[in-house]
């Protein structure tokens, strides 16, 4: 989370201007490094949020389909960083596991659009082979779509 001032809005269009950078390095975190040691940002001041406030995504486990109120008992935390994860479908289990998936006819309804949800299809077999029940769940709350019904095809160099 940043606040807005003037030159955490200058330093956030550096960054939307360097997406180049963060897609070939896999990771914002080298070009968030890179531009705090720019000259026009040294001055900027950060903290990490502790766990009263931000949930990282090691603490919760998908496998163990960890809840909200395991994760953080008593606190008010406004903040959700689904890491620690095998892909976006992961993300979004981590999402639900937790209640904070939005993207449902029943939480978002004047912007779901059951078309936007992401698709199965997209995911590497070999994930797909490991994660059947995560995929079932995630099928029954309407959370992703199936376009290849179910069926994928292993690769054949294996």
């Amino acid at each position: 989370m940043v606040r807005s001032n003037c030159r955490t809005k200058l330093f956030m269009e550096s960054m939307v201007n360097s997406i180049a950078l963060v897609l070939i390095g896999r990771s914002d975190q080298i070009v968030w490094n890179m531009m705090l040691y720019e000259k026009p940002f040294r001055m900027l001041s950060f903290a990490t949020l502790t766990t009263k406030y931000f949930i990282s995504g090691f603490q919760v486990n998908v496998n163990a389909k960890t809840t909200k109120e395991e994760v953080s008992p008593g606190y008010d935390w406004f903040l959700f960083h689904a890491s620690w994860t095998t892909d976006g479908f992961d993300k979004i289990d981590k999402f639900l596991l937790i209640d904070e998936w939005y993207f449902s006819s029943q939480k978002c309804p004047q912007y779901f659009d059951q078309e936007l949800l992401p698709d199965l299809k997209i995911r590497q077999w070999y994930i797909r082979d490991k994660q059947q029940d995560q995929e079932k769940r995630l099928k029954e709350h309407g959370c992703v779509r199936d376009s290849s019904n179910g069926i994928y095809q292993k690769s054949p160099h294996l």
